[in-house]
This record gives C-alpha cells, structure tokens and sequence, in this order.
C-alpha cells in the first residue's frame, strides 16, 4: 500500500514516481495558467487521475476510460506546486506541474 506525500519535499529531486515501466502520462502546458492538458499513452485504459496539493490533499479525482486527452479547469486554483497522478491498478505515475496566474 502506497501513502500520498505530506508535502512536496517528500519527493526530493524527481518529478516522476514510477512504477511501471512506460510512461502512461504527459502533460501541458507546465507552467499553468487556467487549463492543465492530461495526455493519456493509448494503453492507459481505465485509470483514476487526481491533482494533489503540495501539502498531499487530493483536490480532484477524476475517472478516465479510453480517453487520450483529459483537461481539467485550473480557474479556481492558488498558483503553486501541485502533482498530478495517474493510477490504473498497482501502476502509478506523477508529474509536478506549476499554476501561475
């Protein structure tokens, strides 16, 4: 069982957690502004997605089937640090992305 981090100096020197071999995932644009672009690898399949703060809260959950390309609505979100997640089973990546407004 895998714990979330407390914050983002619990991920000391990779944006990434793999652990699977591929990438499943990219994102854009990093920096964000309003608009954060999820790019799902076309094996991706059925995956849960959430955008976790950088004090380890999940703030949006989101399921995904089949989609190659997710966006979520940045509108409502301070500027900082936040991961992104993507989970299909036991495999897990993350990638940190920055809000600037």
């Amino acid at each position: 069982l895998r714990t979330l981090p407390t914050g983002l100096a619990d991920l000391k020197g990779s944006s990434e957690d793999v652990l699977m071999k591929g990438k499943m995932f990219s994102i854009g644009p990093n920096p964000a502004s309003d608009r954060l672009d999820v790019f799902l690898d076309d094996n991706t399949g059925n995956a849960t997605l959430s955008i976790i703060s950088s004090n380890g809260l999940t703030l949006t959950r989101r399921l995904v089937s089949k989609a190659s390309k997710t966006s979520f609505d940045l509108s409502g979100y301070l500027p900082g640090t936040y991961l992104i997640r993507v989970q299909k089973g036991q495999a897990v990546q993350t990638h940190r992305f920055v809000i600037l407004k």
